[in-house]
């Protein structure tokens, strides 16, 4: 019988303890970067705007474990303003059964960019959070994260 995607991640220790990623924000136009996970991926097909999700056991430092995936997933970004972690969600992993921790980073660039995207994604658009219609269907940590996002935006970030 063929595994499915899930049981070889299972098999394969791919859940970890502690991922993160982060959500880019684009100075000159206001508006935030979404990506369209590709059908493989964990909530698949759905959309996202936490570019990252890189899983790291050995290293403590998670920001480095985020800036690593975002390169693999995104290629080169222009000039970072600044990046503060702005979330950090813990729960019990429903396949596994292992306690997880997911952080996530606000990014304020200075201008948007085309991501090179990898195998992990399909298709990306940048939106403005607060005006434009949002792309859907919603990855359930963005649906989550929409109004932290939301009351960040106003404070700083010009």
């Amino acid at each position: 019988m063929k595994k499915s995607f899930k049981d070889y991640l299972i098999e394969e220790n791919y859940w970890v303890p502690q991922a993160g990623g982060t959500v880019f924000y684009a100075q000159d136009t206001g508006r935030i970067l979404f990506v369209k996970r590709s059908a493989e991926e964990n909530e698949g097909e759905k959309w996202d705007f936490c570019v990252g999700g890189g899983k790291d056991e050995t290293d403590p430092d998670i920001r480095f474990t985020v800036d690593r995936e975002v390169g693999e997933e995104v290629g080169k970004i222009p000039k970072v303003i600044s990046s503060d972690l702005i979330d950090i969600f813990t729960d019990v992993n429903r396949e596994s059964g292992m306690p997880f921790t997911y952080y996530t980073y606000f990014t304020v660039l200075s201008k948007e960019f085309v991501p090179k995207l990898s195998w992990e994604h399909t298709s990306h658009m940048w939106r403005d959070i607060n005006k434009d219609k949002l792309p859907e269907p919603l990855h359930f940590g963005t649906k989550m994260l929409l109004d932290t996002i939301k009351r960040r935006m106003p404070h700083g970030v010009s």
